[in-house]
């Protein structure tokens, strides 16, 4: 390991703590202004008149694992899954070996393992950035960064991610080099209050090694202590998409940074109609600055034309300063940054300084560019009605920043955990408006994308501004498909935002930009208290505007020890913190208030597996949300869904997206509707027919294809009851789109296995639209339930809600598997007696104050399955 102090800057005149730098004091070159318009001031470093406090020198000093010696620090990491075994691990040559083996699998059949090395006594608040080299035989499905080992170990059938924190992660990394870089979280946003371990865990389809050639970490101001002032890399601004590379997420921009208390000030020619553009940072939430903009001309008074403070470092404050009265004049511009007085607030947060006595920091100028705008406006027409649709935009530069939100974009206070962390914008930066906006920008080039849920065909645009230009575009948006024209309306069962009804027409076109066509609005819980707000249930609940309705609902109870449990379209939040565990009595309750009531995340997350047992045998619950990207192997779960279809229990498969925290890719940049549901109401969309039909289990999920099932006319949900030897008529069909939802196959699933499959015909591909059909005959003489599955391009996938037959009256479980999964119900009930056997003292973890209440319900399931058990080992069809 290299241990290494930058270099300080000690070679300048020292004056009260002060460092002078003049530089080019006749003021800027008029030959460096650029003839489009756009001055980037940190371009001109070497032309600025500079004043800047000392870099100090106790910074901490960096550190480097170069591999060149040996390392005893890193060693293979114990995983979280008892069942997979440590990687093998070696060093050599400069660079640490891992190698991902046969036997090294999870349960989903990915290879995994990592190594960590222990870091004791360190601060989190003193780093900013770790940069990771490494290099792999081949693909690896992902890599991440994590800081400290959970303690103890999972189950078996755990996701093994064995860190209680993860700062940094990559998807889909391809064979060869890469650097990965993360910007790490202080302690304030919620990091570990110690760091006691780093470590890197990989995950890969195949046997793989992967070579790591070095670990650097980054002091939070050590990348800014060459010099008193200077142009760093710094990372993307919060928001910014991950570059095309997933796996080189590496700064992406460069700031003028200021040692404050600071001064830079530039001479330059503003031009006619000049705008001067500045995103403001600092690096400690507990160092926050007063940052200061002013301009003065032809020795006038300086004009303050910003003052404002800031002290969130995840985050940029972003200002487009309006210098037109100054345009064709050569102007004085001063930068300046000083440590915020003791009552200062961050004038978009509203956080106080911490320190008492403010220390040297660093303040970041990004990229602060003068130029004459352009204004761009955009109308987006539904293709069908000729009207202005609501939709969701993404406005980016050639090099991937995100432009300015226009102040036609739709705001809704939110954030994780019902603390605000947005408001206009997206966690991609993307935003919506409702059908038009008009945007003034900086020259350059912009890349537009124009989008509406799944059904319409999205839209890619490259847009040149020159200074000065208006440009208008008028984009028609078209249907690929129209599930409403066939009955199938869109929701989503899983959305977190607290409303009131002034907010209601806002979440609305949110929800309708999406086109999912009911947003169901999730009032959250714990066993300490609620989170985001619902003012109102059943019918009172509604907000609807034409086919698309906001209705509430509760995810509630939820626990990490049986999983997290959604209730619908009942006619009043139910709540028994009492009995918290005891989550029948909630089921029951919602029942008679009209509802219905099941599992999310598929049953994974959260042991919800052993929350299913005791309640669907039970027949307790309605429905298995199936269909999420919260789950490493999502969006479609099917495990936990077939094992409780076979064992002849109905189950409704519904989706949600769980914004604001699940998502695809690198990020997991959540998004309403990016995990849906459809239900059949024919040509009543109304919230009693949603509310039917959701009874009824009328249903697909679906990330991108659209299915329709039917067996002997049935749609699914539906019960059929046919005679011995009858034969089914079953016809599935599902659709795609070539470019969007390249469907690449249709299966019919009857007890879990497949019994016809087919890919799009070769007649269809001249067609941009893709259609896959399947028409089979099937002679049964025994019950079966029968569904469809479709998939497309990566994480797009559709399954129906099964048909489910009987014969004769008879039940529709699978005497093949049944046996088996009644001793897999065993097992989980075994695991949760040994979780409420004894005391916890996890904050979170209550299960074993309800001891003798879930003892009861575990009584109560074991006799049923003693019941079934009995049934099934007597030949019951």
């Amino acid at each position: 390991m290299k241990r290494r102090r930058s270099r300080l800057n000690r070679h300048l005149t020292i004056a009260a703590g002060i460092a002078i730098l003049s530089i080019a004091t006749n003021g800027c070159d008029p030959s460096r202004d650029r003839a489009d318009g756009v001055i980037r001031l940190d371009q001109l470093f070497d032309e600025v008149r500079l004043e800047a406090a000392s870099v100090p020198e106790d910074l901490p000093v960096e550190v480097e694992w170069s591999f060149d010696d040996a390392e005893e620090s890193w060693r293979p990491i114990p995983p979280w899954n008892p069942a997979v075994p440590p990687a093998r691990v070696a060093q050599g040559d400069g660079l640490l070996r891992v190698d991902l083996e046969d036997g090294m699998q999870n349960r989903n059949g990915q290879f995994v393992g990592g190594v960590f090395a222990e870091l004791p006594e360190w601060d989190p608040a003193d780093w900013g950035a770790v940069e990771v080299r490494v290099r792999s035989s081949g693909a690896l499905a992902g890599m991440g960064l994590g800081r400290n080992l959970r303690t103890g170990s999972g189950a078996a059938d755990d996701w093994p991610w064995p860190f209680e924190e993860g700062p940094g992660w990559a998807d889909g990394i391809t064979a060869g080099a890469h650097t990965m870089w993360a910007d790490l979280r202080s302690p304030e946003e919620g990091a570990a209050s110690e760091w006691r371990e780093f470590g890197l865990w990989f995950f890969a389809a195949e046997p793989v090694t992967i070579e790591i050639l070095s670990v650097r970490m980054i002091p939070r101001e050590g990348r800014f202590a060459a010099a008193s002032a200077g142009v760093a890399a710094v990372g993307p601004a919060p928001g910014t998409p991950p570059l095309d590379d997933p796996a080189t997420l590496q700064p992406g921009a460069s700031a003028l940074y200021l040692w404050t208390p600071g001064r830079a000030e530039y001479s330059v020619q503003v031009p006619e109609e000049g705008h001067l553009d500045v995103s403001l940072g600092v690096v400690r939430r507990n160092a926050p600055l007063t940052f200061r903009v002013s301009a003065a001309a032809g020795g006038e008074e300086p004009e303050v034309l910003l003052e404002t403070v800031v002290s969130d470092p995840t985050r940029h404050s972003t200002h487009t300063l309006d210098l037109s009265h100054l345009g064709g004049q050569r102007v004085d511009i001063a930068l300046e940054a000083e440590p915020a007085s003791e009552a200062g607030a961050d004038s978009e947060t509203g956080a106080v300084a911490q320190d008492s006595e403010p220390r040297p920091t660093v303040a970041l100028w990004r990229e602060p560019t003068l130029y004459t705008p352009a204004n761009l406006s955009v109308e987006v027409l539904d293709a069908n009605t000729g009207e202005r649709t609501p939709v969701r935009i993404r406005l980016t530069e050639a090099n991937g920043a995100v432009a300015p939100f226009p102040e036609e974009a739709i705001g809704v206070q939110w954030g994780p955990n019902d603390v605000a962390a947005g408001y206009q914008f997206l966690p991609d930066s993307s935003f919506y408006v409702d059908g038009a906006f008009t945007s003034q920008l900086r020259p350059g080039e912009y890349h537009l994308s124009v989008m509406k849920g799944y059904e319409y065909l999205e839209q890619e645009h490259s847009i040149v501004l020159e200074p000065g230009e208006e440009v208008a575009r008028s984009l028609s948006l078209e249907r690929w498909i129209d599930m409403p024209e066939r009955g199938w309306y869109s929701a989503d069962d899983h959305i977190h935002l607290r409303r009131s009804p002034r907010e209601n027409p806002l979440i609305l076109k949110w929800v309708a930009a999406e086109d999912i066509h009911v947003g169901a609005l999730l009032q959250m819980g714990d066993f300490w208290t609620t989170y985001f707000a619902q003012y109102a249930w059943g019918k009172d609940g509604v907000y609807q505007l034409e086919d698309y309705m906001l209705t509430s609902g509760q995810e509630e109870p939820r626990t990490h020890e049986i999983g997290h449990t959604i209730s619908l379209a009942a006619d009043d939040f139910v709540r028994y913190q009492g009995d918290y565990y005891h989550y029948d009595q909630v089921f029951d309750r919602v029942h008679e208030l009209g509802g219905v009531s099941g599992y999310a995340h598929q049953g994974v997350s959260f042991y919800g597996y052993r929350g299913l047992t005791l309640d669907v045998l039970r027949e307790k619950v309605d429905f298995l949300e199936l269909l999420q990207f919260c789950v490493p192997d999502g969006p479609l779960h099917l495990e936990h869904y077939y094992h409780f279809l076979d064992l002849g229990f109905e189950l409704t498969a519904l989706a949600g997206s769980d914004f604001p925290w699940c998502g695809r890719g690198p990020g997991w940049n959540s998004r309403i509707g990016d995990a849906r549901f459809y239900t059949y109401l024919g040509n009543d969309f109304s919230f009693e027919s949603w509310r039917r039909a959701l009874k009824a289990g009328h249903t697909f999920v679906s990330s991108g294809p659209a299915l329709e099932l039917t067996v002997n006319g049935r749609i699914p949900g539906d019960r059929l009851d046919v005679p011995p030897g009858s034969t089914l008529q079953i016809r599935a069909r599902a659709f795609g789109h070539s470019e969007q939802v390249p469907l690449s196959k249709l299966e019919v699933v009857a007890h879990g296995e497949v019994i016809a499959m087919a890919t799009p015909a070769e007649v269809n591909q001249s067609d941009a639209r893709l259609e896959i059909e399947l028409e089979i005959e099937v002679a049964t003489d025994r019950g079966m339930w029968i569904a469809a599955h479709a998939e497309a391009g990566p994480t797009q996938a559709a399954h129906t809600t099964p048909v489910y037959v009987s014969v004769d009256g008879s039940g529709f479980h699978n005497p093949e598997t049944a046996l088996g999964y009644l001793d897999l119900n065993e097992r989980y009930l075994d695991e949760l007696e040994a979780e409420i056997s004894q005391p916890n003292e996890t904050l979170n973890q209550h299960a074993w104050r309800y001891r003798e209440g879930l003892e009861e319900r575990i009584a109560e399931t074991r006799a049923v399955i003693a019941r079934l058990r009995e049934q099934f080992e007597g030949g019951d069809r």
